[in-house]
Formats: C-alpha cells, structure tokens, sequence
C-alpha cells in the first residue's frame, strides 16, 4: 500500500533538492514565478502545492514530479560543479588535520 505523503514530507524534500540545486529560496521564487515567502511557505508544508506550481518547482529543480513523493522512481541529481570542484580539491589534501577542519567547518556551516 502506497503511503501517502503530507504537505511537510513534500516540503522538506522540495528544501533537500533545491539546497542541493544550489539555489536560494529567492531564485527558486523567480525560477517558479511565486514570492520568496512562497517557497518558504512550501519548505515548511504550511501551503500545499497544486499541480501546477508542482510541476513548475519540479522544472526549476530539473527533476521528474515524482522526486517529491516516492524515493524509489527518484535517483539523486549528479553533483553540481561546485559539489564537484569541492570534493577534487578534498581528496588533493594529504594533511588529515585540515581535512578534518574542513569536514568540521562545513558540518557547522551546514547547521546555521
């Protein structure tokens, strides 16, 4: 049986894909024709999302609709250049102490 998901389930993968886009809430706004206020609206499952601005978020997100309900028609998006350019430059360090400052610093930045 197909679990159903609420408006909160839908809005926290919608803030996991677009933080994992790169993109701010406010450029996703632009990207889906809606406020800032909006999305923070969607991320936090206050407002529900008609199909439409579903698809719309899915298309600024480049990623099928079925992202935001069932995990396992979902593959994650490849990494962003930046993602990628970050992971090269870690594996070039061969201080395992700043790698572990790095690792701390950006837990930390994560977390704010």
């Amino acid at each position: 049986m197909d679990k159903i998901l609420d408006t909160k389930e839908i809005g926290g993968k919608i803030r996991m894909l677009r933080k994992h886009a790169g993109l701010s809430q406010e450029r996703l706004a632009e990207l889906v024709g809606v406020s800032f206020q909006q999305i923070q609206k969607y991320e936090n499952g206050s407002t529900m999302l008609n199909t439409d601005k579903l698809q719309r978020v899915a298309n600024a997100l480049k990623v099928p609709p079925s992202a935001f309900f069932d995990e396992s028609t979902y593959e994650k998006p490849p990494l962003s250049d930046r993602e990628t350019m970050l992971v090269k430059a870690f594996r070039t360090l061969e201080d395992e102490v700043i790698q572990e400052g790095i690792v701390k610093l950006m837990v930390r930045a994560g977390e704010k």
